[in-house]
């Protein structure tokens, strides 16, 4: 893991040069992709409820959440190491995009479940 102060550097000697796309830029496999890491994170944090209640409300403030997530940008990059971070912000601005998360989250916890449900049957034979 690179530590703070040299990310901090990176960012700083970067800039947002490079980081210039639009959400149209960003294939349906790649969003997948970043979706699946999202979801299977949500749920090995035991947070499915909470993170599908709070897509939910606040889907009529997607532009504004997903633009809310570009401004704090510099300051979650300097700090944490996500590379897809403004991608995700950007196609969190997509009502279907977020439905699209909250069926994975939910198919993801499902498979958890049931995965979980296998175990214990196992052992318990």
């Amino acid at each position: 893991m690179v530590s703070l102060p040299k990310r901090i550097m990176r960012w700083w000697e970067k800039g947002f040069i490079d980081e210039e796309i639009l959400p149209e830029d960003v294939n349906p496999e790649e969003a997948e992709s970043i979706f699946k890491r999202v979801a299977d994170e949500i749920v090995k944090r035991r947070l499915t409820v909470p993170a599908i209640f709070l897509l939910e409300s606040c889907s009529p403030l997607n532009f504004i959440g997903s633009q809310a997530m570009l401004a704090f940008e510099p300051f979650v990059r300097a700090i944490f190491d996500f590379p897809n971070y403004r991608k995700f912000a950007l196609l969190m601005e997509s009502d279907e995009y977020v439905k699209k998360l909250i069926d994975l989250i939910e198919i993801t916890n499902h498979e958890q479940k049931m995965t979980r449900k296998k175990r214990k049957s196992e052992h318990s034979s």
